[in-house]
């Protein structure tokens, strides 16, 4: 899920708690950590 914003850069993303990887070209850079198995919670935080 997209966290940031087109153009976001990697300390700003991070900053947010997100993760970030430009090495792919055309998805989205900056995102929310997925997660865990068995872990949901904060999950749902974000809808």
């Amino acid at each position: 899920m997209n966290c940031g914003y087109p153009g976001i850069s990697k300390a700003v993303c991070n900053n947010k708690g997100c993760c970030f990887d430009n090495k792919i070209s055309g998805v989205v850079w900056c995102f929310h950590p997925q997660a865990e198995e068995g872990n949901l919670r904060g999950f749902f935080h974000f809808y």
